[in-house]
């Protein structure tokens, strides 16, 4: 099983990521926040897919809880998803919303249950994707939706 944020990255983006499904929404993913860089000086390309703001970046995180004996413990890890959509004629809520519809099919169908070996089990975070107004990007306004994936992995 993983040990390292970096492998689930690698996991994410080959069978996630690279689905047809999603790569039809947007083929720009990317394991950090791109937000913060969108200034003057930033290379917008990284953000813009079909001419309007439209990307997902997504952020593991992993720590380890011991048990109580400190012996063997497990690794925990979240999987925060935000894809970003500009404003267009009223329905990027809705396109955001179907987006992450299918992107929990592809979790479930392309990592499975153990995401392919690599964890023990995973969970969904328990209620909606969370939609809203982001603000602006390069001046267009922006929704943002976001959710979360848990996992858990023996450490020993």
């Amino acid at each position: 099983m993983p040990c390292t944020s970096k492998e689930l990255v690698a996991l994410w983006d080959t069978y996630v990521w690279k689905s047809t499904e999603l790569q039809a929404f947007t083929t720009q993913y990317h394991p950090q926040d791109e937000t913060g860089k969108q200034d003057s000086t930033c290379d917008l390309t990284k953000v813009m897919y079909c001419g309007k703001v439209n990307f997902g970046q997504y952020f593991i995180q992993r720590f380890r809880q011991d048990d109580q004996v400190g012996c063997c413990g497990s690794y925990r890890y979240r999987v925060r998803v935000e894809y970003y959509l500009e404003e267009s004629c009223g329905n990027s809520q809705v396109q955001i919303q179907d987006f992450f519809e299918v992107l929990d099919d592809i979790v479930e169908q392309n990592l499975g249950p153990t995401w392919r070996q690599s964890v023990l089990q995973f969970s969904r975070d328990t209620t909606y994707p969370n939609i809203r107004r982001y603000g602006l990007i390069d001046g267009r306004v922006v929704y943002v939706g976001s959710y979360s994936y848990f996992a858990e992995a023996d450490s020993c």
